[in-house]
């Protein structure tokens, strides 16, 4: 969570300062983080069934499911929140008109 707020506030100091160039790394940056999120979310949907299998007991089992949709949830909430980020430092991104500062 710390990161993710951390990444979030960066990127409203850019856009609210119109730091063009941090806007653009901030967006790299969340757009980044969506695909590692989802790419970890990957693995651990495939690492589940192999656990759930080699667990003997079924208090265990239980305690992995519940382990899992919770770490799934997490894992899907971060991908939206990151993803979500990214196109709105996009959109904010393309609707910045260059302004010449007065001599």
């Amino acid at each position: 969570p710390i990161i993710a707020m951390g990444l979030g506030l960066m990127t409203a100091a850019a856009v609210a300062n119109g730091w063009l160039w941090t806007r653009r790394v901030m967006m790299f940056v969340t757009l980044m983080m969506a695909l590692i999120v989802m790419v970890l979310g990957v693995v651990l949907v495939l690492d589940v069934p192999p656990a759930l299998r080699a667990t003997p007991e079924p208090l265990l089992k239980h305690q992995l499911k519940l382990a899992s949709v919770k770490t799934s949830l997490m894992a899907a909430t971060y991908f939206v929140l990151y993803l979500a980020l990214g196109v709105w430092t996009w959109r904010r991104l393309r609707a910045t008109k260059v302004s010449r500062r007065p001599a």
